[in-house]
């Protein structure tokens, strides 16, 4: 069974997670709010409220009307009422690094929740050449978290790191009887979070 809203979207009976984000992305499209740093949401709770939690580099874009407004049209396009919680979080990738995502991700593992004052500490001495490109995108995280926000990269922590595959790149190699055989060369996409450390 489901209720017809007056805003003409139709809302199941009951928690359903994947409509409330759907309705949350689409208010957050709206030509009002479209130009808004809002990297990604969340949405919890449970009966009668909801919280909205809104990642952003530049929490200081947020002024008390425009949360407001946000508030009051995330309540109507919901049906509940809403609180909402900005979250600062900074963030900086590497696309088509010259390593295999398997190597950094070994590298990864060593400062994966860790602060970004010991995590370049590590870098620095580690024995891996991943670890020269891991380095450099984990400063430029703390340096957007200080541009975004004024953070002291002594406070901010790794929430979240991660290296996905990238393209292949096709090679060939002699092989017997004048033949060619293929090989392929990994790269990789390096991403990294951080956070205010205790949020």
């Amino acid at each position: 069974m489901a209720e017809t809203e007056s805003t003409g979207a139709v809302r199941p009976v009951g928690r359903n997670p994947q409509w409330e984000k759907a309705q949350v992305r689409r208010v957050l499209h709206t030509s009002a709010f479209r130009r808004l740093p809002v990297r990604r949401h969340e949405v919890s709770g449970a009966g009668k409220t909801r919280t909205v939690t809104l990642f952003t580099v530049k929490p200081t874009s947020f002024s008390d009307e425009v949360k407001g407004a946000i508030t009051s049209a995330l309540s109507e396009a919901l049906g509940k009422e809403v609180e909402l919680v900005l979250m600062p979080e900074a963030l900086a990738q590497a696309k088509t690094i010259r390593r295999t995502p398997l190597k950094v991700r070994h590298v990864l593992s060593l400062v994966r929740g860790k602060p970004v004052d010991k995590a370049l500490a590590i870098l620095e001495f580690t024995p891996n050449f991943a670890a020269k490109d891991v380095y450099k995108v984990v400063k430029s995280a703390a340096a957007n978290a200080q541009d975004g926000w004024g953070a002291d990269p002594e406070e901010l922590v790794i929430h979240e790191c991660f290296a996905d595959q990238a393209v292949r790149m096709k090679r060939y190699r002699p092989g017997p009887m004048g033949r060619a055989r293929p090989i392929q060369k990994l790269l990789s996409h390096i991403t990294v979070i951080v956070r205010q450390a205790g949020r």
